[in-house]
């Protein structure tokens, strides 16, 4: 289901069913909401009408974790039957494109609840895995499928929205989707919501192309140097910085600190408001930004104001 701020206009929707419906937003809070229609949408000449979706909140919510105010989101009832190209290292969507030359097809599946499912086969088990295009990204699949495996590590997360998660790390040696497979995959099973979460390191390598047409769904990705399905090794978490907005602007704090990472490393704590991370001030200073500063691992210090007290801290050069 596609989602519309509750601060749009009326004027570009109108109401649906009078009988509400339950939703679990970003920060993972169910709550009950109106469904409406979106009247038009138009997207780089692809055009939607009555697009089915629900109003609420996600400036406050989702909206403090990305760079820009969010107006909505694009869910399936927008995405049926489109192809896209994602890219996420060039941070590029084509829509209703032809896959990259030399792509891998592997099967979809719509289930009754209208989301995508992978098709996999894990220790000899069919698991259908939910498909996740946007915010988190990559795929979950429910918690009964977890192995009891030797060289399981827990973890702590910080949530987008300064809580902790614990969950369990584990390397699979093999997962099977369609004709190709994944080898040592690191699959996270969240303690909270139980699901495995084989994240947006999926979807991070290379470019992925998606066909969701209601018929036959597929995927087309490009396999790593040895034939295997890709997963990016190094890819990094989310920082957990937020930003608050006011008539005044906008100001970038931390909203989690994890314990032994770098950043309590580093001194952070969390309500610290970033001034000025490595070179980075001013409009210059954005989430991703300094997401890639901290990924790059090279040594760099920030500026925090903490209780009315300019702090300086250091983080040190990391090998990769």
């Amino acid at each position: 289901m596609s989602v519309l701020d509750s601060r749009i206009s009326n004027q570009f929707y109108r109401l649906g069913s009078n009988s509400p419906v339950k939703v679990v937003d970003a920060s993972e809070l169910s709550q009950n909401t109106t469904p409406i229609l979106i009247k038009r949408m138009v997207i780089d000449g692809l055009v939607r009408e009555n697009v089915k979706a629900t109003i609420h909140d996600i400036r406050t919510t989702l909206g403090a974790f990305q760079d820009k105010p969010v107006d909505g989101i694009l869910g399936m009832s927008f995405l049926e039957d489109t192809q896209i190209l994602l890219d996420l290292k060039m941070r590029n969507i084509a829509w209703q494109t032809e896959p990259c030359l030399g792509m891998k097809e592997v099967p979809l599946k719509f289930g009754k609840d209208g989301i995508p499912y992978a098709i996999l086969n894990l220790f000899g088990r069919e698991v259908m895995a939910a498909v996740d295009t946007g915010f988190l990204g990559g795929m979950s699949f429910p918690q009964k499928y977890k192995p009891n495996l030797k060289g399981q590590k827990t973890i702590s997360s910080g949530t987008y929205f300064g809580g902790s998660n614990q969950g369990t790390e584990i390397i699979i040696d093999q997962i099977m989707w369609g004709n190709y497979q994944w080898q040592n995959a690191p699959v996270t099973f969240e303690q909270n919501d139980g699901d495995a979460l084989i994240g947006s390191s999926v979807w991070s390598c290379n470019p992925v192309w998606f066909d969701f047409s209601k018929g036959n769904p597929r995927m087309k990705l490009t396999l790593d140097e040895e034939g295997y399905l890709p997963f990016d090794k190094a890819a990094h978490r989310r920082l957990p910085l937020a930003w608050r907005r006011d008539e005044a602007g906008q100001k970038l704090y931390i909203a989690h600190v994890k314990a032994g990472g770098r950043m309590e490393k580093a001194g952070c704590q969390v309500g610290d408001q970033l001034i000025k991370v490595g070179e980075l001030s001013g409009e210059n200073l954005k989430r991703r930004a300094v997401q890639d500063l901290v990924a790059s691992g090279i040594a760099h210090d920030w500026l925090v104001l903490r209780k009315d007290n300019v702090v300086r801290l250091t983080f040190v050069a990391t090998d990769h």
